[in-house]
């Protein structure tokens, strides 16, 4: 067995984290172990990662604590880079370059550093992702990104390959008694419509807007719910956002939640007016069950590969985009059809594991 070591933030529920472990089994049975360089103590994966013969190093957080993570990622990486035939950066901007710095110094052949984003969350560090380019060549062999518009926005000119987020089509397909099953969990009636969002509760996500609409959609559906699936830094605004506008009894705030497929079963349209976005996978997954969504023209023609997506402009007012979300709840849809198409697009969990095993094994 090859050992891989992969390096983020941490291992809570995202979409960084969900790419690595929709691919995790499959990497195992091609005889690829993955261990975890994280900087937040957060992981809800641990099980898992253990299950396949990982292993999670803790370091501290960055920039926070920039000299302790210096001095025990270098220790970590000096003293184990022998056990490993890659590692594998995954970021939002190049700002966290140390791993791939150690990574060459002390002998790691395979250096891959892949874009998950097209712009930092930080505005003010773009100067320093910019100064990074210049310097990443000479750290990395190899450059992935989710989709063109985060390759170009991490690598500039530079050639890289892109590695589609792929995803299990075996759960996510739609299926009636998941649906039933989380309706029931929320209390929520099947007559009633379920408009849903999945992502991190922060600025990027935009759900002060998504809670803009949706007031305005209940004045079409008095009865909908909203269901909002993650946890971020904007929650407390945002629920007091809802409590403000009188809305508690029909926002639902769900949580981190790690069998996610089961809740696109539940929905009836998909709401995703995000600023900014790589090649998001929330997107892709609501397509494999089948779900109509109403997304922002930010979004990458990339990740719309059936006639579910509707895009609108973020000037555009909150009623219109209600207007067309009713548009988008009543299509005639055969759920179940979608996730062959999804899968059949590139977006299938073992083409994706493919690609990553060639690389790590230097072909």
């Amino acid at each position: 067995m090859k050992k891989v070591l992969q390096v983020m933030d941490g291992l809570g529920r995202g979409g960084v984290q969900t790419f690595v472990m929709n691919n995790i089994e499959e990497l195992y049975n091609n005889d690829i172990i993955c261990d975890f360089m994280i900087r937040r103590n957060n992981s809800v994966y641990t099980e898992e990662i253990e299950k396949y013969g990982g292993k999670i190093i803790l370091t501290a957080k960055f920039p926070q604590h920039i000299l302790l993570n210096w001095i025990q990622t270098k220790r970590y990486l000096k003293k184990h880079s022998n056990e490993y035939c890659a590692i594998h950066v995954h970021a939002n901007a190049l700002l966290y370059l140390l791993p791939l710095k150690f990574a060459k110094k002390y002998g790691i052949p395979i250096r891959i550093v892949h874009s998950h984003n097209t712009q930092t969350r930080i505005p003010i560090l773009k100067s320093v992702h910019l100064f990074n380019r210049k310097r990443i060549g000479k750290l990395c062999t190899n450059y992935f990104a989710c989709g063109k518009d985060a390759g170009e926005w991490m690598f500039g000119k530079q050639r890289y390959d892109i590695i589609k987020n792929c995803i299990d089509e075996k759960k996510f397909g739609f299926n009636e008694k998941n649906r039933a099953v989380v309706r029931h969990e929320f209390s929520i009636p099947d007559s009633s419509i379920l408009i849903g969002h999945v992502g991190a509760i922060n600025r990027q996500k935009n759900h002060t807007f998504i809670i803009d609409i949706f007031k305005e959609y209940l004045n079409i559906h008095k009865e909908a719910k909203l269901i909002l699936f993650g946890v971020g830094d904007f929650e407390d605004n945002i629920k007091q956002k809802v409590k403000n506008l009188g809305l508690e009894d029909n926002v639902i705030f769900a949580g981190a939640r790690g069998d996610i497929y089961k809740y696109y079963h539940a929905m009836d349209a998909f709401l995703f007016p995000s600023l900014f976005e790589g090649l998001p996978f929330s997107l892709i997954e609501a397509q494999m069950t089948g779900l109509p969504s109403l997304v922002s023209d930010v979004i990458t023609d990339e990740c719309v590969v059936t006639n579910l997506i509707y895009k609108m402009s973020l000037e555009q007012k909150a009623i219109e985009w209600a207007y067309k979300l009713e548009e988008l709840v009543n299509m005639n849809v055969n759920r179940i059809d979608y996730s062959k198409i999804v899968s059949d697009a590139g977006f299938g969990i073992k083409s994706s594991a493919k690609k990553l095993a060639d690389v790590y094994n230097g072909r």
